[in-house]
């Protein structure tokens, strides 16, 4: 087979070119989850809650900014709520009624909206009067455990795992020997290498394809 140099150099700044956006691109990104909600059915009978999602699965996950829920008829329950998080810590205390836009009533069958938190464990649900009707744990759809080490490789960030990351610098007015810098957040940034390395292993390729062309391209001895 005849040696194209055009053609192998364009394949391998191709693959360079993709090892390295894509390697850069996964390192800075975590996950927003700002507008992500749990959303909870349940049937209220007597006085009594009782959650009709299935075995392993008790709860939808809806990405509002997707599919926003826009549909509360009107009712006059009303309901009270705590996010708790893995370390036990209440992390949200909650209003249910059609009002705050959180609670659908269907009759028997109601729905909750809550906010998702990435480190929450359960969520806790009480009638008006603060008695307690239901408890669900959330804990399967959360990523930020709480252990002080930020695991971005999880989705672990300044945005949604406070108390593992650090929040990233910003630009401060002026300096102030009182002043104390705030800190980047404690994420490796490998791009500076890779790039470095991209154009070294280039520079190899390039040299080899010049090789082959002149030893090619000279007349036999």
């Amino acid at each position: 087979m005849k040696f194209e140099p055009h053609k192998f150099l364009l394949i391998a700044l191709t693959f360079f070119g993709m090892v390295f956006g894509g390697v850069n691109t996964f390192a800075q990104s975590t996950l927003d989850a700002s507008h992500f909600v749990y959303v909870f059915t349940a049937r209220y009978d007597s006085g009594k809650l009782e959650n009709l999602g299935e075995e392993g699965e008790p709860y939808d996950m809806l990405d509002m900014s997707l599919e926003p829920i826009r549909y509360f008829p009107a009712s006059q329950l009303r309901f009270s709520g705590k996010v708790i998080g893995i370390g036990g810590k209440e992390l949200k205390s909650i209003s249910f009624s059609a009002q705050d836009k959180n609670l659908i009533d269907g009759g028997k069958i109601l729905t909750f909206v809550v906010p998702f938190f990435a480190n929450a464990r359960e969520v806790r649900f009480f009638s008006s009067a603060a008695e307690p009707l239901l408890v669900v744990s959330v804990v399967g759809t959360s990523f930020c455990n709480d252990d002080g080490v930020c695991n971005a490789d999880v989705g672990e960030g300044w945005n949604n795992c406070r108390n593992d990351c650090i929040q990233p610098a910003t630009t401060l007015p002026s300096a102030s020997p009182n002043m104390t810098p705030v800190p980047a957040e404690q994420k490796a940034d490998y791009s500076a290498f890779i790039f470095l390395g991209a154009f070294v292993a280039i520079g190899i390729i390039a040299g080899y394809v010049i090789f082959r062309t002149r030893h090619d391209s000279a007349p036999p001895t």
